[in-house]
C-alpha cells in the first residue's frame, strides 16, 4: 500500500521528445523577434531616405511654366501647413521654453 501511495504521489517523467519541440519553438520565437527588429529598422531607413517634394522643386515648376502661380501658392500654404503640424513642439502647439528635454 504505501508502494502503491508513493507511485502515485511521485512526479512524472516527461517524455524525451517533449525537449526538442520546446527548443525548436523557442529558436522559432527568438529568430522571430530578430526579423521583425531588423524590418522595422529597414522600413524606418527608407521611409527618411525620400525627402519627398521640396519647395524648390515647387519653385521650378512655376518658374518653366508647369504650374501656375495660384497652383504655387496653393501648394506652398499646403506645404507649410502640414510642416507646422508635424514640426509642433507640443500638441497644443506651445512652445517648450522652460522644460527640460525628454531622457
Amino acid at each position: 500500500m504505501v508502494a502503491s501511495l508513493l507511485q502515485e504521489t511521485a512526479p512524472r517523467a516527461v517524455p524525451e521528445d517533449v525537449f526538442p519541440i520546446l527548443l525548436s519553438l523557442l529558436a522559432a520565437v527568438i529568430l522571430g523577434g530578430i526579423i521583425i527588429y531588423f524590418v522595422r529598422n529597414w522600413a524606418r531607413r527608407s521611409d527618411d531616405s525620400m525627402p519627398g517634394f521640396t519647395l524648390g522643386d515647387l519653385r521650378e515648376l512655376r518658374e518653366s511654366g508647369d504650374i501656375t502661380e495660384q497652383e504655387f501658392k496653393a501648394a506652398r500654404n499646403a506645404m507649410i501647413s502640414q510642416v507646422r503640424r508635424q514640426g509642433s513642439p507640443t500638441e497644443d502647439g506651445g512652445s517648450l521654453r522652460g522644460s527640460r528635454p525628454p531622457r
